[in-house]
């Protein structure tokens, strides 16, 4: 899956504001964690062609240490 397990999916989305009832069994948050896990594989595949220097803003030679920077500054940026 997305690498959340459904317990953590669930309590990001409450906190987002999305409702859940005590079942799991519903259309309505099969598509929410199925929403979950498109999100989390896009955004893998975001940081790995970060790391991969397919983004333009990173430098030739990055260490570790800057491509974990990188990925914790996406989202920040005004792209």
């Amino acid at each position: 899956m997305s690498g959340f397990d459904t317990e953590e999916i669930i309590r990001m989305a409450q906190e987002a504001g999305w409702g859940f009832n005590n079942s799991r069994s519903s259309e309505f948050v099969k598509a929410q964690l199925k929403f979950a896990e498109l999100v989390a594989a896009a955004e893998r595949e975001a940081c790995a062609k970060l790391c991969d220097r397919g983004d333009p803003r990173v430098k030739a030679a990055m260490t570790q240490f800057e491509c974990a920077q990188a990925i914790r500054k996406r989202g920040t940026d005004a792209a």
